[in-house]
């Protein structure tokens, strides 16, 4: 099995392989553990190359799966075909995230008896996060991997190592200023074309942005070259855009973005009547001054979306682009066509805009279809108008299903009824699963009936994962210790988030050790937060 068949950059220049050894470690641990394991970072960083070397090492003679299309290992489940004993190859996992090919359960079920290993570029990561309302359709299966994050900075190779593997000079200062998966793959070229040819070939460059808004709009399936003029010509304006109805002209244009800038590399990648966009383009465009996909744009990937489609569209303009009004366009033509997320997220943007008669119904609508999210959403509605029946009902449907919110929420609504018993529960459960408010409220719990050490425990946890409460929680259980120096150390943390509990305190301590000007600081924004 080559380096090209898993789907690593070919090199434009010959450097030999960098180590990594913390990240290797990192990955080589989950592949023991025979958990899947995902990495992610930004194009060119070197992640499928990371991959290949940990599996080489851990797992030299095991024989590996390379799905060739998005819904190949889905077939094979539906046949009843099991793939046993195999190294499942998923490089650039949004690929067969599409049309259901990838689901959380057949994840589940290849893993008890194989190794997966997937890639994943940092912007997709970025697009598929989730809400504690809004879920992108793809998060159920990025939960089950885990993660190991390459940086382009922090992970670069020891200035010893390039030294070794690089002996000219010239090349390691290029390396150096580019970074050594950029250098190697040509991503200096790719700027550079882009930088010119957005003036001296406007008609090019709009074939590119085009294809580049394409998949900026959460769509991972390639572009229909009939498609190619329409989303080109919303870059354009005046006789530019009529000029793409010149077949010359237009024949050019994508000749020059289709053309190769190297034998490896090319801006737009053609492939059966359709084009993709190379990923080194779409991390150049990101910082691009105008990254604003145009509203025709957008308009486009409603009217030719599949509703699957349709949903992730929706969720990366709410999410990632900031466009509420094409996120409900989006998710109503989807929920309309039947589909259970974009029911879900639609219910979220309704209940925003104040219209709850809607919100219900479309969330009563998926939740009796099974979804899982939705009975939690629409157990939180029913609780704040006060119907605490009906959505305990749904908070222990979708508790009872394994979805960590619900499980939150009900425990949430057992302890505010006083039945702490069963509320500490649903918190471990939660909790021991990774939900950062359930590891708060159950060390919050444990706090008040005096299980200090155990408290302190899950507010570290919560804590160490970003959210402040715990931080700020944490930092009284230490005080009370004694531990007055990490005390100090959480209430900054949580006091530099915003915790306004945790300026008080902190200004408390700075005061009783005589730094009063600190602390009038830390008093003065508690103030302005409160």
């Amino acid at each position: 099995m080559s380096l090209d068949d898993l789907r690593v950059h070919t090199a434009v220049v010959d450097v030999p392989y960098l180590p990594r050894p913390t990240k290797e470690r990192e990955v080589c641990e989950h592949l023991r553990a025979r958990r899947p394991v995902l990495i992610v970072g930004p194009s060119m960083v070197g992640k499928t190359r990371l991959a290949a070397v940990a599996v080489r090492q851990v797992l030299p003679d095991t024989p590996l799966l390379l799905p060739d299309s998005p819904t190949a290992l889905g077939d094979l489940d539906k046949a009843d075909i099991t793939p046993d004993q195999h190294v499942i190859w998923l490089d650039d996992l949004d690929r067969f995230l599409i049309n259901g090919g990838l689901t959380a359960g057949l994840i589940q079920r290849l893993q008890t008896s194989n190794w997966i290993v997937a890639t994943l570029r940092g912007h997709e990561w970025d697009r598929l996060q989730p809400t504690d309302q809004l879920r992108s359709p793809e998060w159920d299966v990025l939960r089950l991997f885990q993660l190991v994050l390459l940086d382009r900075d922090r992970d670069r190779p020891t200035d010893e190592d390039l030294r070794c593997a690089v002996p000219d000079e010239d090349i390691r200062a290029r390396i150096a200023r580019t970074g050594i998966g950029e250098y190697v793959g040509a991503a200096q070229h790719v700027r550079d074309q882009l930088t010119v040819a957005e003036s001296a070939n406007p008609l090019g460059y709009a074939l590119v942005a085009g294809v580049a808004d394409w998949s900026r709009m959460g769509l991972t399936r390639a572009v229909p070259a009939e498609l190619l003029p329409r989303l080109a010509k919303a870059r354009l304006t005046g006789r530019r855009r009529d000029e793409l109805d010149n077949d010359e002209k237009y024949r050019a244009a994508l000749d020059w973005a289709a053309r190769e800038i190297n034998p490896t590399v090319s801006l737009l990648e053609p492939a059966d009547g359709t084009y993709r966009v190379y990923d080194l383009v779409l991390d150049h465009l990101a910082t691009a001054t105008d990254r604003t996909v145009p509203a025709t744009t957008w308009q486009l990937a409603i009217d030719e979306a599949a509703a699957d489609e349709l949903t992730a569209v929706g969720y990366q303009a709410a999410m990632i682009h900031e466009l509420p009004d094409i996120a409900g366009a989006a998710w109503q033509k989807a929920a309309d066509a039947g589909n259970l997320d974009a029911m879900s997220n639609l219910g979220v943007l309704l209940k925003e805009w104040g219209d709850t008669v809607e919100a219900e119904r479309w969330w009563r609508q998926a939740a009796n279809a099974g979804h899982l999210l939705a009975m939690s959403n629409l157990g939180a509605l029913l609780q704040e108008r006060g119907d605490i029946a009906e959505a305990e009902h749904w908070y222990r449907q979708a508790a009872n299903a394994g979805h960590l919110f619900a499980m939150h929420n009900l425990g949430v609504l057992l302890q505010e009824r006083g039945d702490i018993a069963e509320a500490e529960h649903w918190y471990r459960q939660a909790a021991n699963a990774g939900h950062l408010f359930a590891m708060h409220n159950l060390g919050v719990l444990l706090q008040e009936r005096g299980d200090i050490a155990e408290a302190e425990h899950w507010c570290h946890q919560a804590a160490n994962a970003g959210h402040r409460d715990a931080m700020f929680n944490l930092g009284v259980l230490l005080q009370e210790r004694g531990a007055t120096v990490e005390a100090e150390h959480w209430w900054r943390q949580a006091a530099n988030a915003g915790q306004p509990e945790a300026m008080h305190n902190l200004g408390v301590l700075l005061h009783e050790r005589g730094d009063t000007a600190e602390a009038e600081h830390w008093w003065y924004q508690a103030a302005n937060v409160s």
